[in-house]
């Protein structure tokens, strides 16, 4: 199947901005968060048994410390290559880790270290060529590339987060889920202009304080953008926008190439390459 990005209808980035870039800081940054991120008593356990049902993926690929979590489950086994994912898997990355996945729709996410997502549901049809998919994105960074289907239609894929929802057909995206704070020590003054421009108070905290979903688009990109409460942004290539908690989302920013690039290849490097599903979903 072909990439979404070659896919996806051409459309040239977005003309940088001083506002954009600053706030794409938030992807080149680990943030430890301020609790452990896998669910509380779960133990971790050698080896793997599989979860319910018929697997909706696979892991690719891992870097450092990686967990699986099957729903209703109190145990945690480690995320190596081909391990096959299931609907309602928690997945938990530990410090400087990353894990790459592919889904049976061929479309592939990637999480960087300390990050928490969850595969809520990934239902695909082949000889419809349809899905129903619904990610979310707790904590971290991750990066998506969403294959465009012949029989699907506009925002089949989903990823929620705490603080907004971002529809997609056939797009390369990046998400940070991230406290407020989280980029005051990589420029001063960040926390001031952003509680500016979102002019809106944190309603409550999931973890570690008030947290604030950034989304950034890459190239032959377009997504729908939207915080708990307000209307959808429209995103082209090369755009930057947030939602914080009980915010609608900011209009969309301008994000030079170099700062786009080299944040979702910090996440995801090589994400779009076509690569062989893995042997578990031959």
């Amino acid at each position: 199947a072909p990439a979404a990005a070659a896919a996806a209808a051409a459309a040239p980035p977005a003309a940088g901005t001083a506002e954009g870039d600053r706030l794409a800081q938030v992807f080149f940054k680990e943030v430890t968060p301020p609790t452990d991120l896998l669910p509380a008593g779960v133990r971790l356990a050698p080896g793997f048994e599989p979860g319910s049902g018929e697997p909706i993926g696979a892991v690719e690929m891992t870097v450092g410390r990686a967990w699986i979590v099957h729903l209703g489950a109190n145990v945690a086994y480690d995320a190596g290559r081909e391990r096959p994912l299931f609907a309602g898997d928690t997945l938990v990355t530990g410090e400087k880790a990353q894990l790459k996945a592919r889904l049976n729709d061929r479309s592939s996410f990637a999480m960087a270290g300390h990050t928490k997502m969850v595969l809520d549901k990934a239902v695909y049809d082949p000889d419809q060529d349809r899905r129903t998919s619904v990610l979310q994105v707790l904590f971290g960074r991750a990066r998506f590339l969403v294959n465009r289907l012949k029989g699907g239609y506009d925002q089949d894929f989903e990823v929620r987060t705490p603080t907004a929802i971002c529809g997609v057909r056939g797009s390369d995206f990046a998400i940070a889920v991230l406290p407020e704070d989280a980029a005051t020590a990589q420029e001063e003054g960040w926390r001031q202009w952003l509680a500016e421009l979102l002019s809106v108070r944190s309603a409550h905290a999931l973890v570690g304080g008030a947290l604030v979903t950034t989304v950034l688009t890459g190239t032959n990109t377009t997504v729908g953008f939207s915080g708990l409460v307000g209307g959808m942004q429209t995103l082209g290539s090369g755009m930057l926008s947030t939602a914080a908690m009980g915010g609608a989302a900011t209009g969309g920013l301008g994000v030079s190439a170099g700062v786009m690039g080299g944040a979702l290849n910090g996440i995801g490097a090589g994400l779009g390459a076509a690569t062989a599903m893995p042997p578990a979903l031959e």
